[in-house]
């Protein structure tokens, strides 16, 4: 049985390589939490998503909000990683399969 301390690693892990190097909205990275949570049939809760936004700012990822006053869409900048096509292939379709 997989641990939530692995599926929070892993899913930060997935979530780096992925979107390396890319801005992208906070939902998207929510919508891969949950898939990564369902595919270890695991439920969500809010600690769920904070521990891998937690482990993802950890990393160095960033993120802004588009209006002032923590308004508007929330955007999360990741850093660039020096990939090679194959594994990052090999995230996605981990991602996908979820």
């Amino acid at each position: 049985m997989i641990t939530v301390a692995r599926i929070t690693t892993e899913t930060a892990t997935i979530a780096l390589a992925v979107f390396a190097g890319r801005t992208v909205h906070r939902d998207e990275i929510s919508t891969m939490i949950t898939q990564q949570y369902a595919f270890a049939n695991k439920r969500t809760g809010v600690s769920s998503y904070c521990k891998v936004f937690d482990a993802i700012e950890r990393a160095g990822a960033t993120y802004r909000y588009t209006g002032p006053n923590y308004t508007g869409d929330c955007l999360y900048t990741f850093p660039a990683m020096d990939l090679d096509a194959d594994t990052v292939a090999r995230l996605r379709a981990r991602l996908v399969a979820a």
